[in-house]
């Protein structure tokens, strides 16, 4: 899928709480003539509570995670390609599951539910696996990323309540280590390509008038990001054992995203 390089996707991200799907759905109803909003791989799933369980019990189980959210992020690329050759308009992603999933692994090993070993493991493979899709344009990288903070500890906690799988998410330090990991990997990338941005509870619209300006703005940057500017290490190469676990991650993938459209129409 080569046309997806062309398409000006940009990506929303964040910790958990901070106000990311409450944005997204406020900028769908509201600018919904300037921009697609497509939703998180949850929603094509049918929730998290369909996600693959943790702590992993070995390497196979970490494997079958990334590969069941390759799956996913598949279908969703061509649900991007779709919309855009539709209508022309940009495109505004809830997470680049690629980043995200870097990020989330890295909090598993922060909070030892993990070791730094298998870590060290989990997050290799799954570059490996993400960036092997980016270079057969399967998925491709975003034009540019906005970067969604909680203002402070008092918005976050004001926002517990939502609930989440899980709970490495609901402390205010982890809220903090995520937020440092985001900035370490957009430290090596352009200025101009990543829009940070503070959640309160009152700033709703002034984050979306922003966001829609960013994008104006990145459209008319002829330059494409790599996966490179992000990761400055190493990729190693798949090995053919990965299959049989790939194919039982994209079997289970691909029945949810059926059954979720069947039981919801569209997403």
């Amino acid at each position: 899928m080569d046309e997806l390089n062309k398409i000006p996707i940009f990506a929303l991200e964040g910790s958990a709480f901070v106000g990311k799907t409450t944005l997204l759905n406020y900028i769908k109803d509201n600018y919904g003539d300037k921009v697609n909003v497509i939703p998180e791989v949850g929603e094509y799933v049918g929730g998290d509570k369909y996600y693959p369980n943790i702590p992993f019990k070995n390497f196979n189980e970490a494997k079958y995670s990334t590969h069941f959210f390759e799956s996913i992020e598949r279908c969703r690329f061509k649900d991007i390609l779709k919309q855009y050759q539709q209508n022309g308009k940009p495109i505004l992603i809830d997470r680049f599951t690629f980043l995200s999933s870097l990020v989330f692994y890295n909090l598993l090993v922060k909070n030892n539910i993990h070791s730094n070993k298998l870590g060290q493991k989990i997050l290799s493979h799954a570059k490996s696996v993400f960036s092997e899709n980016i270079n057969k344009m399967l998925i491709s990288f975003p034009k540019a990323f906005i970067l969604v903070k909680h203002k402070n500890k008092k918005v976050f906690d004001s926002r517990l309540s939502r609930g989440t799988k899980n709970s490495v998410f609901t402390s205010w330090e982890n809220c903090q280590y995520v937020n440092g990991l985001y900035d370490n990997y957009f430290e090596n990338l352009p200025a101009n390509s990543v829009l940070e941005l503070d959640s309160t509870n009152s700033n709703l619209k002034q984050n979306a008038v922003k966001i829609l300006s960013f994008i104006d703005k990145n459209i008319k940057n002829d330059k494409q990001l790599q996966i490179d500017d992000l990761l400055k290490s190493d990729i190693e190469e798949l090995t053919s054992s990965d299959k049989e676990i790939t194919n039982r991650a994209n079997k289970y993938a691909i029945s949810l995203i059926k059954q979720n459209l069947e039981k919801y129409g569209k997403i």
